[in-house]
């Protein structure tokens, strides 16, 4: 590894980690950072270092704003035994919603977040969704 030189005070830095506070609308998350880090307090992150810490900080403002994570949008479509273009169809966004909400290259809206939540608690309920003709296509 190359060593590296602080920009602020000229000192050489160590690679490690180090917890950094997040807040979000008034709720706190602590993360383990790695990067390169000097004693006066400066770090210096790649965008590998940052890229664990930006999906869990992802899941966090989700989780906040009521957004359903990725295994919790798969758990419940299979729960209503829908394949995911059925699920995107019956259930609005499109035939390739569901795929992307779970791999998270896409994430649901707040509303079919609470739509999949409604569903969960009671999968009956998606009977009438179909009997009312919306996901016939």
């Amino acid at each position: 590894m190359a060593e590296r030189i602080c920009h602020v005070c000229g000192q050489p830095m160590e690679r490690g980690t180090q917890s950094v506070p997040f807040t979000y609308k008034g709720h706190s998350l602590t993360l383990d950072q790695s990067g390169w880090y000097c004693a006066c307090g400066e770090g210096v992150h790649s965008p590998e270092d940052c890229e664990d810490t930006d999906a869990s900080l992802e899941l966090f403002r989700d989780r906040i704003d009521g957004i359903l994570p990725p295994d919790e949008v798969r758990r419940i479509r299979k729960k209503l035994k829908l394949p995911q273009k059925r699920a995107g169809v019956v259930l609005g966004g499109g035939a390739s919603a569901f795929q992307k909400y779970e791999t998270r290259t896409g994430k649901p809206s707040l509303a079919m977040s609470n739509l999949l939540r409604l569903l969960d608690h009671d999968p009956n309920r998606l009977s009438e969704i179909i009997a009312d003709g919306r996901g016939t296509g």
